[in-house]
């Protein structure tokens, strides 16, 4: 579909907070009901888009591995959550952000977010690209391979999960194939020192949804501009200017952003595809002595790590 910007675009972000888990996991069910709760209440905002939390079932602390993958369903699919993710868009008009452990083939999971649009349909799956240790070795989650952009028609919004904005990359190809803004569903609070830093460097606005803490979103220079409140569940309602390159109200030359990316030079960026140049996973761990862990040891920590 074309793409035809609003003036603002409405997206709500879900938090579970920290009071839901404070005795404790209380389980899938018990954790997704929740956040529908919010979901439910937040349609009388008329959101444009409504974000759910990475593991928007498994919550904190993290469910065993035999949990995770109980839960898992294929997108698109039957399966109830996925489900659920549909009767809310339907229902609210919205465009659903929702998560899933995304049941790619037996005993193969991805972390998955997908969007749903009003109309039931999937628009598309973004696949998290850099799982952790523990979701790709204790729950079999592998790594996606691409880093699409998708046009809801109102707004083109790339997405980025947890762990994905450690990665400058992440973000950078979400800009370079012309989104407008950057969804980033997490489990925790602990990038506020690297989400506002990525608006900046890229230009873009972002919509943090939290499952743990609370949610926020940030302008294209990186100011907090909503913000749910430290611990708070809820829902966040944020208007989002999706004219950010053609807007002169930040302060930010978005002409000299442009005139970057155009002398970008891809030729010379090959040892950020050189597989040679990875380090080890060996190598990241270290005994208490400083003894880098041995591959054996790793395989019993995280038995289905890939230490290609």
């Amino acid at each position: 579909m074309n793409s035809q910007p609003k003036n603002s675009v409405r997206v709500v972000a879900l938090s579970a907070g920290l009071a839901h888990s404070k005795d404790g996991n209380p389980g899938a069910e018990a954790n997704f009901a929740h956040l529908m709760g919010y979901a439910e209440e937040c349609i009388r905002e008329k959101p444009d888009i409504i974000m759910f939390p990475e593991f928007a079932m498994i919550g904190w602390p993290y469910l065993s591995a035999y949990e995770v993958h109980r839960l898992s369903e294929p997108i698109p699919g039957g399966g109830y959550y996925y489900q659920q993710y549909v009767e809310l868009a339907k229902k609210s008009g919205s465009v659903v952000c929702g998560w899933i452990a995304e049941k790619k083939s037996e005993g193969v999971l991805h972390n998955s977010s997908c969007l749903i649009g009003p109309d039931g349909n999937l628009i598309g799956t973004y696949r998290k690209t850099h799982p952790t240790a523990s979701e790709e070795g204790s729950w079999w989650m592998a790594p996606g391979t691409e880093i699409p952009v998708f046009d809801l028609g109102f707004v083109k919004v790339g997405i980025a999960i947890c762990w994905d904005m450690h990665f400058p990359e992440v973000c950078r190809a979400i800009l370079v194939q012309g989104a407008d803004m950057i969804l980033h569903p997490t489990i925790g609070n602990d990038r506020r020192d690297v989400c506002p830093v990525r608006c900046k460097e890229n230009g873009l606005p972002m919509v943090v949804s939290i499952f743990k803490e609370a949610s926020y979103a940030i302008d294209p220079v990186g100011n907090v501009t909503a913000d749910l409140g430290e611990g708070n569940g809820g829902y966040l309602v944020c208007d989002v200017d999706p004219h950010t390159h053609r807007s002169s109200k930040y302060g930010f030359d978005f002409r000299e952003r442009d005139m970057n990316l155009a002398r970008r030079n891809p030729g010379a960026y090959a040892p950020l595809v050189d597989s040679g140049a990875k380090l080890p996973w060996a190598n990241v761990f270290h005994q208490k002595e400083g003894d880098s862990v041995s591959e054996q040891d790793l395989l019993k920590k995280f038995p289905k790590l890939d230490l290609s």
